[in-house]
């Protein structure tokens, strides 16, 4: 790994806080509609999304700014890349907003069509989301095409995944059987797409990656995790299962993201000074402890959440 590598390597780690510490509140969206039956469930299953103004976005914020900074696209180059990291923040922008007005505002007029308003924007931005993120590394290959699809599926099953899987822990009597049920379906779909999606996104980028075993032991890792959690919540460890299931999305998503710090300074020219200069003049220290802070905070709370 060198000088440009190692220089995207924080950002991609603050994007990947960011999709590990919202993933829930993605995937409660998704199903609330779904295991909810009636207007006291999807209104607990709303509500599980508290306290809403978690802080999340701004680790992909400071992520966005980061890359935009350092990251140049060269002379008759498309700015794909800037337009997809603009694109992709008004999304999660987005839906951090929505929730936020159907926590506190629109349940309390129609908890159905909130819930279903949640589910579908998730639903279409998570899909997006993931689905672009491959094209923005590709070169033109048409077999990205369908690792494309495969990783905007993988997105909302994963996210649908670790909500249901959370709504387990937390939820009690019928709710929290419906939601087990539904994890570990998911659980199947979303393994044998995760699979699909590695083969062929190894193939083209092979003869360019020079980490490829990292691949390897990090898909392993993450399949090993993700059957320890299926089957500590098949016997209803949903505890064991949440964070088994969390280890296992940290190596899916290094997977993804060792990639991009791979691929990206061979199709963009990395401007380290133009970073610290941008740097020096914005309090970066200060905003980073006060995202530490406010973000884990609401983790931890969200973890230490009484069950109901």
């Amino acid at each position: 790994m060198g000088g440009k590598d190692l220089a995207l390597l924080l950002p991609a780690c603050f994007i990947g806080l960011y999709l590990l510490l919202e993933a829930v509140d993605w995937g409660l969206c998704l199903a609330a509609p779904v295991i909810g039956r009636d207007e006291k469930e999807w209104g607990y299953i709303i509500n599980l999304m508290r306290p809403a103004v978690d802080g999340n976005e701004l680790w992909f914020i400071i992520a966005s700014f980061m890359l935009s900074v350092m990251v140049k696209a060269p002379a008759g180059t498309p700015a794909s890349y800037s337009n997809w990291m603009a694109f992709t923040g008004t999304l999660i922008v987005g839906g951090s907003c929505l929730r936020m007005l159907g926590i506190w505002f629109f349940q309390r007029v129609n908890k159905r069509l909130t819930a279903n308003m949640l589910c579908l924007y998730s639903m279409a931005s998570l899909f997006v989301i993931g689905a672009t993120g491959p094209l923005v590394i590709t070169t033109n290959s048409s077999i990205f095409i369908g690792a494309a699809i495969l990783s905007g599926i993988w997105a909302v099953i994963g996210s649908f995944q670790l909500g249901a899987l959370y709504g387990a822990v937390k939820a009690r009597g019928s709710l929290q059987e419906r939601f087990r049920r539904a994890c570990l379906y998911s659980y199947l779909l979303s393994a044998v797409i995760y699979m699909i999606f590695i083969f062929l996104l190894w193939k083209p980028v092979n003869t360019y990656w020079h980490t490829g075993a990292y691949l390897w032991l990090s898909w392993a890792a993450s399949c090993m995790l993700f059957i320890g959690s299926f089957a500590a919540t098949r016997k209803r460890l949903t505890g064991w299962g949440l964070g088994l299931a969390y280890a296992a999305f940290i190596f899916a998503l290094s997977v993804f993201l060792s990639l991009c710090i791979t691929v990206i300074p061979l199709q963009f020219d990395i401007d380290m000074g133009a970073l610290k200069c941008a740097l020096h003049q914005w309090p970066a220290t200060i905003i980073l402890v006060v995202t530490v802070i406010w973000t884990f905070s609401v983790f931890i709370y969200r973890l230490r959440r009484k069950s109901e």
